[in-house]
């Protein structure tokens, strides 16, 4: 009798989310379009900080205007750009630095909540994760994952079904340093944060990856059903970044999240760096990522445009 509410709310979540009317997108492949490299030691103001450390993108829904969101630290900000193709070229403009009311925010994912155009931020500690909306630029907890271990917290967030839903993925599962590829999705309902359902997802297995260093860095959902999943890893014997992207799906019969098809393997690029963020452009043609340079000398803040070919 205790397992009738579960199944209830499970069972009105999954009629909400076949039912609902929003505009979809079916993507079949990415083509590489372009790559910004952002100098490490580019300041948008004199008196400013260094560009670093990119670890979200989110459009604005306003013109070109897109906010990136470093990792901060002890001088969280994130920025406004103009950001666009200009003759198959990027160019990009930042126009104000937005400084958050904290102490420290170590930064992971920026989004904006389409029911009431609030901006939520994710924070990935050592570990505790942290869910925060923005309140004048103050945050405000309303979600938390404790004790977890070290790179196995929140890192990647959607909203979906026009902001009904809040997806939070799990970097990578809580005993991965032992082989585990099965790490987890949590959905809550937006303006209740009740948890309504949590999925299984496999990360795939890299031969070179001895450390299982293998982790989902973002997520973007791209229908009510379908979303993508950026699978990214720093392969240490070999010096190099494997990201994958994947089309995924929602399997309710098997509460998985199933990958219906890689979209693209970054490791076909020339050099491409520590991915972790994604957000679909202004004209939804393309897919935009972002990487973070770890504050590395040897590493790069790059932003990459992939078009969008549909099915």
């Amino acid at each position: 009798m205790k397992l009738f509410p579960l199944i209830t709310i499970s069972l009105v979540f999954f009629m909400n989310i076949k039912s609902s009317n929003s505009q979809n997108i079916s993507i079949d492949s990415l083509i590489f379009e372009d790559i910004f490299i952002i100098d490490n030691q580019f300041k948008p103001k004199k008196n400013q900080t260094v560009v670093a450390e990119i670890s979200g993108i989110e459009y604005t829904g306003e013109d070109n205007f897109y906010y990136l969101l470093p990792q901060s630290d002890t001088k969280p900000i994130y920025y406004k750009v103009d950001l666009q193709k200009i003759n198959n070229k990027i160019q990009i403009n930042f126009v104000t630095t937005k400084k958050i009311k904290a102490k420290y925010f170590d930064g992971e994912s920026i989004r904006i909540n389409p029911l009431n155009s609030q901006i939520y931020l994710t924070e990935e500690l050592d570990t505790a994760s942290l869910v925060y909306s923005l309140i004048n630029n103050k945050p405000k907890i309303i979600n938390e994952l404790k004790s977890h271990p070290v790179n196995s917290g929140y890192e990647g967030m959607s909203f979906s079904n026009q902001g009904k839903y809040l997806w939070l993925s799990q970097e990578r599962a809580n005993n991965f340093e032992i082989g585990n590829i099965t790490t987890h999705f949590f959905c809550y309902e937006t303006q209740t944060n009740k948890l309504l359902h949590t999925f299984n997802y496999s990360l795939d297995k890299i031969s070179e990856d001895t450390k299982c260093d293998n982790g989902i860095s973002e997520i973007l959902f791209i229908s009510d059903n379908e979303l993508i999943v950026v699978e990214r890893a720093y392969i240490q014997e070999i010096g190099k970044t494997s990201v994958r992207v994947y089309l995924s799906k929602l399997n309710f019969e098997n509460n998985n999240i199933d990958k219906i098809k890689l979209l693209t393997d970054f490791r076909t690029l020339s050099k491409i760096d520590n991915i972790e963020g994604v957000c679909m452009s202004a004209d939804k043609k393309s897919l935009i990522f972002v990487s973070d340079n770890n504050l590395n000398v040897t590493q790069q803040t790059q932003i990459i445009f992939m078009k969008i070919i549909k099915k």
